[in-house]
């Protein structure tokens, strides 16, 4: 029955993304005792004990990582990252809708206004980290094109940085969506040296009149000389935490425009 367990676990957690590699190496070494002659040899109470233990692993991966439903994970597929960010929104379609309208349009014309709710708290402005450091600096929107460009200095501490990128990109919300659902996609067309291609899909779906998911998926690929500095490692310390903050900070305007019925310039 154990080994059921053992088995059952080791399945489920390596199709599960890299982020849950800890709990597959302690599945692995229940596994381990439990098909060796160790638990051949264990008295009763011991062999209570490991069931216990292996069948409360199950039980506690089965339910989310923490208590608000959130979900965060990145898979890595031949140089290409991909992250799923997922968070509940308490708020109704029209205030959601005014949030999303309110990013796009900051993100083109008034990025340091963005940079106060939208982009908070995202390490954007040049603060300190031992990976890689990022400065946006401004942006500006072509109404001729619908493109909008950002400057971004990239800095590899006690290596190089990089001044002025030009990451040209085009932000758009996408209308063939289901009623009630919000749908604005970014499409990274330009990032010189630093991204080689890359794509984000910002989505609102409802569950009811007042609650709905806002979830972000995001695919990158770097140029090959970041490349070389960003393993899946790296990513996780330095990107994805990002852009689950992004997720965070669009759900905390929306919980804060349905209390005070407030909106922003």
């Amino acid at each position: 029955m154990a080994l059921a367990f053992h088995y059952l676990y080791i399945r489920w957690e390596a199709a599960r993304p890299c982020q849950s590699n800890k709990f597959v190496g302690i599945a692995l070494a229940f596994h381990y005792l439990c098909t060796t002659n160790f638990y051949s040899v264990c008295g009763t109470t011991m062999r209570k004990i490991l069931f216990a233990v292996c069948w409360l692993s199950c039980v506690v991966r089965a339910f989310p990582d923490n208590a608000t439903g959130d979900t965060l994970f990145t898979v890595y597929n031949k140089g290409v990252f991909t992250t799923h960010c997922e968070t509940r929104v308490n708020a109704s379609e029209e205030v959601t809708s005014a949030v999303m309208d309110d990013f796009m349009r900051q993100y083109r014309s008034h990025i340091d206004s963005l940079l106060t709710w939208g982009l908070k708290d995202m390490g954007l402005q040049g603060e300190g980290d031992e990976l890689i450091v990022y400065h946006l600096k401004r942006s500006a929107y072509d109404p001729a094109t619908d493109l909008t460009t950002g400057w971004l200095d990239v800095q590899v501490p006690g290596l190089l940085t990089v001044r002025d990128i030009e990451v040209v990109g085009h932000m758009y919300r996408v209308t063939d969506t289901p009623p009630g659902t919000v749908v604005v996609q970014y499409d990274i067309l330009q990032a010189t040296g630093f991204i080689k291609e890359a794509e984000a899909t910002l989505r609102v779906v409802r569950d009811d009149e007042l609650n709905a998911r806002c979830s972000l998926d995001m695919q990158v690929r770097f140029g090959w000389f970041f490349n070389l500095f960003v393993s899946q490692k790296v990513y996780r310390k330095n990107l994805e935490w990002r852009f689950a903050q992004l997720a965070e900070n669009l759900k905390e305007e929306a919980a804060r425009r349905s209390r005070t019925h407030e909106t922003i310039e």
